[in-house]
């Protein structure tokens, strides 16, 4: 996604999003995990990833507005863990006080039917293949050129789940 700012291009990356509010497979599992339910994920549940906290990519993307220098490329935001979405939500589990998951994927043939009648579904079998290898994104440029580090994975977790909690 692109950010214009006075005349040049800024470019934002960021792998998953994860926290309060995020639109993403985590948080979208979130509410069965703490109902003790079974988890579907998209893709294979033990493949690494990255996972991208909101206020880490605005940071990321203040810092990189405010720096001139910053402008016409790509920076990753920051992202504090990689981990496995089975891994992820095990650790969202444990903050919340609920025991971890079972956690299967969902079938291919699922997306591409639901896509059918719900755009946003169609876009992630789209985005799928970020879960069928690992995916994990280099943020070390970001962190030495703009100085922006991501947030320790446990306030994350904790959170999410607090906000999550709160919710349900």
């Amino acid at each position: 996604m692109r950010t214009r700012r006075a005349g040049s291009e800024l470019w934002r990356c960021g792998s998953d999003y994860v926290g309060v509010g995020a639109q993403s497979h985590i948080e979208r599992a979130l509410p069965a995990v703490l109902a003790g339910k079974k988890a579907k994920v998209i893709g294979n549940p033990d493949m690494p990833h990255s996972w991208t906290y909101t206020e880490d990519m605005a940071a990321t993307l203040v810092s990189a507005a405010d720096n001139p220098q910053a402008w016409g490329r790509a920076w990753h935001a920051p992202s504090a863990a990689v981990r496995t979405q089975r891994e992820a939500l095990a650790d969202l589990a444990g903050v919340a006080g609920v025991a971890a998951p079972k956690v299967a994927p969902m079938p291919g043939w699922q997306l591409k039917v639901a896509g059918v009648f719900v755009p946003m579904v169609r876009e992630l079998d789209e985005v799928s293949y970020q879960f069928a290898a690992p995916f994990v994104v280099d943020d070390s440029e970001t962190r030495d050129l703009l100085g922006v580090t991501a947030t320790d994975w446990s306030t994350v977790l904790t959170r999410s789940a607090e906000a999550a909690q709160t919710a349900a």
